[in-house]
């Protein structure tokens, strides 16, 4: 890599610094899991949309809707929202790994 080969003023620094700003990206990579939380965002809002637009099509015009009816629909639609950000939670943290705990148990 010419940047590590080539002299130029500074070079230790600059060096130190791009490997400091790797070590820190590839731990906040493994923490976040950006790419899988990425996967998990685009499959919770094609979710969310989908319920989103069956909502509405309950609540359009043509299917004349009496109030109960109109109440009943937001309350379903809502507690499937709850459900799907429960589910989304859920899946973000179940493989989310913490730094192990090392007990000294070698005391007298």
């Amino acid at each position: 890599m010419k940047f590590t080969t080539t002299d130029f003023a500074w070079q230790p620094q600059a060096v130190s610094a791009a490997g400091v700003s790797v070590a820190v990206l590839t731990g906040l990579h493994t923490f976040y899991r950006w790419d899988q939380s990425w996967v998990l965002l685009c499959n919770t809002e094609r979710t969310i949309t989908a319920e989103y637009w069956n909502w509405r099509a309950a609540l359009a015009p043509e299917n004349r809707p009496s109030d109960a009816d109109v109440v009943a629909s937001t309350k379903a639609f809502l507690a499937t929202l709850s459900e799907i950000r429960g589910e989304e939670a859920q899946v973000f943290f179940q493989d989310l790994s913490f730094p192990a705990v090392v007990v000294n148990q070698s005391r007298p």
